[in-house]
């Protein structure tokens, strides 16, 4: 045979003319093709599966319950009401869980965190204890 045969994907001609198969090779088998059914089968996610406890130090300290306010279930709109006023907390530990809490996705720790940082920063005397907080909450804010 010579090269133009080698690259050829014509199949050789036998003695008589006739097109020759090529003997069936036990290292050449062919993929079956997948099932039909297979296409039904989309990845999901569990619902039953754990979720990640503690993904932010703010679920922590909520799970906990150092933080010291709760949800109250409105008929349309849900608030916070707190255990003490924010005017009496101290910002230190507080706002900046807060802030790191900002990232939560999940009911209610994301409503607390998000409605707890607001009302902290619009109660009266906030303006005092915000600004040595900053560079605190510079990094929550900017992984938010």
């Amino acid at each position: 045979e010579n090269a133009y045969q080698m690259k050829s994907t014509r199949q050789p001609l036998g003695d008589n003319g006739a097109k020759k198969n090529p003997a069936p090779s036990a290292t050449t088998v062919r993929a079956p093709h997948p099932l039909p059914s297979t296409r039904l089968h989309v990845a999901t996610s569990d619902p039953f599966a754990k979720k990640k406890a503690g993904m932010t130090p703010f679920s922590v300290a909520y799970a906990s319950g150092s933080i010291p306010c709760r949800i109250n279930h409105g008929g349309v709109k849900h608030s916070l009401q707190w255990n003490r006023s924010p005017q009496e907390l101290s910002y230190d530990p507080l706002l900046v869980l807060c802030a790191e809490g900002i990232r939560e996705t999940a009911h209610p720790q994301c409503f607390v965190a998000r409605t707890g940082f607001v009302e902290l920063l619009r109660t009266p005397g906030a303006e005092l204890k915000t600004p040595p907080l900053l560079s605190k909450l510079i990094g929550p804010l900017r992984a938010a």
